[in-house]
């Protein structure tokens, strides 16, 4: 078992769980979110297919500042595609912990890569790259993907997963929105190694977060295969192309955005 600090925060209860450290931040978890913590709590591998807006980043963020306040020398390792998706990550972690005076004292360093607890854990902030070659070396406790439709299966094989290799207590994370049926976060998602969880659109327009309007104008303007992916938390067929999914995959460079042309 990991060991778990006793403080005087705790004690008066803001730091019993990621739930009630929720509440002192004023981040009240959704039913649905509340239910991806537990998980993150009690499983070593969770993967949640999210409708975009769902808040995904935000109740990730919660579990993880959690865990880093009360467990010594945890490492976190969130990883995603490119730094733009990690800044963003950042951003989303620094809100939270900004919220509160309690958590902040505990910080003893916070850059958009790198934030450090008094206690020794932190979370280091890495985007892949093509080739994922900063990867390589690193040792963490706990792996978080993020956007992981979007990561090559061979850099999460071979320089990403392998960083939790010497870790007793290793758990990952694969968090993303929906994607063709292939590449490693469908193939996570059909290997039963994973607890899984799938939050539509629709869990977001029952808690308040998004609207339904929005999401009438967000199917008109997607294909279906965009508004399945984005908002419907869906892993689709595309076997119907002209060409295959791995091919026009393979061809698109990391550099640069892809363009929609109607």
């Amino acid at each position: 078992m990991e060991t778990v600090s006793v403080d005087k925060e705790k004690e008066i209860g803001i730091f019993d769980t990621p739930i009630t450290l929720g509440t002192h931040l004023e981040f009240n978890a959704k039913d649905y979110q509340e239910e991806f913590i537990d998980s993150c709590l009690e499983h070593p591998r969770v993967l949640g297919v999210w409708t975009r807006q769902g808040g995904k980043t935000t109740s990730m963020g919660l579990f993880m500042v959690w865990e880093c306040l009360l467990i010594p020398n945890l490492k976190y390792g969130v990883i995603t595609p490119m730094q733009e998706h990690y800044l963003e990550f950042f951003a989303k972690v620094k809100e939270l912990i900004d919220r509160s005076e309690i958590v902040k004292q505990h910080i003893v360093r916070c850059t958009a890569e790198l934030i450090v607890w008094d206690n020794g854990s932190s979370i280091k902030f890495l985007a892949t790259g093509p080739y994922g070659t900063v990867i390589r070396g690193k040792t963490f406790d706990r792996i978080v993907l993020d956007e992981t439709q979007n990561h090559k299966a061979e850099i999460v094989r071979r320089a990403i997963i392998p960083t939790g290799a010497t870790r007793p207590n290793l758990k990952i994370f694969l968090l993303g929105t929906g994607y063709a049926q292939t590449g490693f976060f469908f193939d996570s998602y059909k290997s039963g190694k994973y607890k899984v969880h799938q939050y539509d659109w629709s869990y977001a327009v029952r808690s308040g977060l998004i609207t339904q309007a929005y999401i009438d104008e967000q199917r008109d303007d997607c294909t279906d295969y965009e508004f399945a992916c984005e908002y419907g938390a869906q892993f689709v067929d595309f076997s119907d192309c002209y060409f295959e999914f791995e091919l026009l995959e393979s061809c698109i460079d990391e550099g640069y955005s892809m363009v929609r042309i109607d």
